[in-house]
């Protein structure tokens, strides 16, 4: 059993959780192979999808409710390296059996998904180099420092936390937001990428895709961003 990287996963759901405590955070876990039997254990976190949705409050997350981190910790932990694991990044419906992009209630963050190593030599002048390019781009000569930025294995995950969650009535704001960091870094432009349900792969946890576990390579819990303004910026 692959090992948990626990506090890149705590830090992770802090800087995607919105302040306020309302609504689900949803994890996705989809088998590598498709054909394993989806067990009793996993059904009963949630629905049969591919693989299983597990849903925790988000209060759970904030120190409210040990035991609910704990249980999640253990289901991260249970299918680590044997199945493909993200989370959604919009807060879902309490009560809510599914996360489609209807369930979607809050959003903490605004994201991209940089594919460095495909867009090279396209974007960035050699494959070996793109990620540490990509990484420049982001620290030294962008003028919003990114909250967290995780290296995937194959690109990177960028975060920008905000300062309050951003309802249902500011969802066209975030994905616009979304498609404005995409455009400005080249990121993927992936539809599914930039709306409010979109799932992302959780750092602490193994990629298996590639083999490696996803790792934060910065992270600045002070850079916080007001999403009308840094709408407005972008």
């Amino acid at each position: 059993m692959a090992s948990l990287d626990t506090q890149s996963v705590i830090t992770f759901l802090k800087t995607i959780t919105p302040p306020a405590k309302q609504g689900s955070l949803a994890i996705i876990s989809r088998p590598t192979d498709e054909n394993i039997k989806i067990s009793e254990e996993a059904l009963a976190h949630g629905e049969k999808r591919g693989g299983f949705l597990y849903k925790e409050t988000t209060r759970q997350f904030q120190g409210s409710d040990p035991n609910g981190l704990t249980n999640l910790l253990k289901v991260l932990e249970d299918r680590n390296g044997s199945a493909h694991i993200s989370a959604r990044m919009g807060r879902i419906r309490l009560g809510s059996p599914t996360a489609k992009l209807t369930d979607i209630e809050q959003v903490g963050a605004l994201w991209i998904d940089i594919d460095a190593k495909k867009m090279a030599p396209t974007y960035y002048p050699d494959p070996e180099t793109a990620i540490d390019c990509a990484i420049e781009a982001l620290l030294e000569k962008f003028q919003l420092l990114p909250t967290l930025i995780a290296h995937t294995g194959g690109g990177l995950h960028v975060y920008w936390k905000l300062d309050k969650a951003a309802g249902r009535a500011a969802f066209d704001v975030v994905e616009r937001a979304n498609l404005a960091l995409v455009n400005i870094f080249t990121a993927d432009d992936t539809k599914a990428i930039m709306r409010v349900n979109a799932a992302m792969r959780i750092p602490g946890t193994i990629n298996c895709k590639y083999g490696n576990v996803v790792e934060i390579v910065h992270h600045d819990p002070n850079a916080i961003y007001d999403l009308g303004s840094t709408a407005g910026f972008l």
